[in-house]
């Protein structure tokens, strides 16, 4: 660190960048310190300290876990201008492709335009993977033209990973995953929310026995009914099992993992618990008696969003048979082909059905 100080002093004007400063810059601790790493830090903050305005060095570091840094580091004087990059908008990612495709070549039929507005919540990183993976395909095909196809499947490969034609799959177990998929969709559909489904297989992908791709809406704030609908639609899939088969399987984990860690920062992160009030804390500095107000509530809303899956899935019983029947007999469907299974039987469109179905019941 002292070299690294002096030689750029020498050659100023200068800029040090250090990435990933949470090696070096971890909070320190007596319980479970690092001599050497903590060596290092305090080396840095006293050279830090040490600068004069003609020194003209500038120092920058990034970051992806700014929380766990030592508070010395963001002091007056440090570190003490932090910049928050976080994922880019929809302009942001109509650039961002343009950087990458600029030495692929892409389809006329290729719309830039268009992979940026469903490609929302991916980062910069994942862009470029998908136009990388998009090349992958078309170079397999041996074609000179990246197209259309190559770029959907990009980006259905940076979500859920290849296709695995190899996957074993017991007798009776693809219609699971057909309902499975239905029920997310399905409910996906009837949430106010909540973006529709712009794909769904059941083909398996990277970890994933089936798969349904959704529409993501750039948003800054989520409100109580948002959070809802999002556990709603991930556990339509469970849901969709109860119903048709009248027994759940082990195809639900990740979205349990999802249902839960939704349910859980509204309750500790946001304040949305009714119960429990306004209350936002560090579930490590709780009392036992807070920490199991906290599992029970999260219990409850978790409990909740499942039975409006149920009742959702209930009412439109028709529709997840005849979405689970399609996906059978094809194995994939796209935006169009969903919207044709699902406005077939009767006029269904994204409404408050939730509300209607509990007036219903009171």
């Amino acid at each position: 660190m002292r070299d690294l100080f002096k030689r750029a002093i020498s050659t100023a004007p200068s800029v040090i960048f250090i990435d990933e400063i949470d090696a070096i810059g971890r909070r320190r601790s007596d319980e479970d310190g690092n001599p050497e790493r903590e060596q290092t830090l305090n080396e840095l903050l006293v050279r830090m300290d040490g600068f004069a305005s003609s020194d003209r060095v500038v120092v920058v570091a990034a970051t992806n876990r700014p929380d766990v840094l030592d508070a010395a580091l963001l002091r007056p004087g440090r570190f003490s201008r932090q910049i928050t990059v976080g994922l880019p908008s929809a302009e942001g990612r109509r650039k961002i492709l343009a950087v990458h495709s600029a030495s692929k070549p892409l389809a006329p039929s290729v719309d830039l335009d268009a992979i940026a507005t469903t490609t929302g919540g991916f980062s910069g990183a994942q862009l470029a993977e998908l136009l990388n993976e998009a090349a992958i395909m078309a170079a397999r095909d041996g074609r000179a033209w990246i197209e259309g196809d190559d770029v959907r499947e990009g980006q259905r490969r940076v979500l859920a990973g290849p296709k695995r034609k190899s996957a074993p799959i017991a007798e009776g177990e693809l219609e699971k995953i057909a309902y499975h998929e239905a029920g997310h969709v399905v409910c996906a559909e009837l949430c106010e929310h909540h973006e529709n489904a712009q794909h769904v297989t059941i083909d398996p992908r990277g970890n994933a026995m089936g798969f349904a791709l959704f529409g993501q809406e750039d948003r800054a704030l989520h409100d109580e009914q948002h959070l809802h609908d999002a556990m709603i639609a991930a556990l339509g899939g469970r849901a969709a099992e109860q119903l048709a088969f009248g027994r759940v399987s082990t195809g639900a984990k990740n979205d349990l993992e999802k249902v839960s860690a939704i349910a859980r920062a509204a309750v500790t992160e946001f304040g949305m618990s009714s119960r429990l009030g306004q209350f936002v804390g560090d579930e490590r500095r709780l009392s036992n008696q807070t920490k199991a107000r906290i599992d029970r509530e999260v219990e409850r809303l978790v409990a909740t969003a499942y039975g409006d899956a149920l009742a959702l899935l209930e009412e439109h019983r028709r529709e997840l048979d005849l979405l689970a029947e399609r996906l059978l007999e094809a194995r994939e469907l796209e935006r169009v082909d969903i919207v044709s299974v699902l406005s077939s039987p009767r006029n269904f469109t994204k409404a408050p059905e939730i509300r209607r179905l509990r007036e219903q019941a009171a």
